[in-house]
């Protein structure tokens, strides 16, 4: 496999994924996408059995590991962001981040009506987080199998859960998180 990405490698780039599937990839970081400093806009796509585990101590992000970068004199070498909908992730596997492991500083996560689907039970998370500062939103998104969401350092991130369940939490020191109910005209939480 690949050392990062095994099917998309991306820096400083705009990458819009629509109606597409990426599946069956390995990678050390990144199963099917390794990105560093990116705009990331994934719409009705599917990420299934893909894998970033080469036996390398630190593999991680099953479907993708997406890292942004500390600013350098105040300002971003790239600006980067995740944003994901109607989209599933099955059956990735990785020690850190089955589906996803967002690394660093990320600007903006948003994540709604998308399914997480993991039988890894070895990995910290579904999604882990690894640095400090995001601040991310999902919303009528569902998850089933390992821990859900893994912080892996103490943080002052933020994460809220809009229209759906507060999915399990490890790691939450320092998290603030919110949940917000359905506003009367949104569409019913995803079961």
């Amino acid at each position: 496999g690949n050392t990062f990405g095994g099917l998309i490698h991306s820096y400083c780039s705009n990458i819009t994924l629509v109606n597409c599937t990426l599946s069956h990839s390995n990678a050390r970081l990144g199963g099917a996408i390794g990105s560093t400093n990116s705009h990331h806009t994934w719409i009705d796509c599917l990420f299934h059995d893909n894998t970033a585990s080469t036996g390398h101590a630190y593999d991680a992000g099953g479907a993708a590991y997406l890292w942004g970068s500390v600013p350098t004199n105040g300002k971003p070498q790239c600006p980067s962001s995740f944003h994901a909908s109607r989209t599933t992730f099955r059956s990735n596997t990785s020690p850190y981040g089955s589906a996803l492991l967002l690394q660093v500083a990320l600007q903006a996560i948003s994540i709604a009506d998308c399914t997480f689907e993991s039988s890894d039970t070895s990995s910290q998370g579904i999604i882990t987080y690894n640095g400090d500062s995001f601040s991310t939103t999902l919303e009528r998104t569902s998850f089933s199998g390992a821990t859900a969401v893994d912080f892996r350092q103490p943080s002052t991130s933020s994460i809220r859960f809009v229209c759906m369940q507060t999915p399990s939490i490890r790691s939450a020191v320092g998290l603030s998180i919110a949940t917000v109910p359905c506003s009367p005209s949104a569409p019913p939480p995803v079961a």
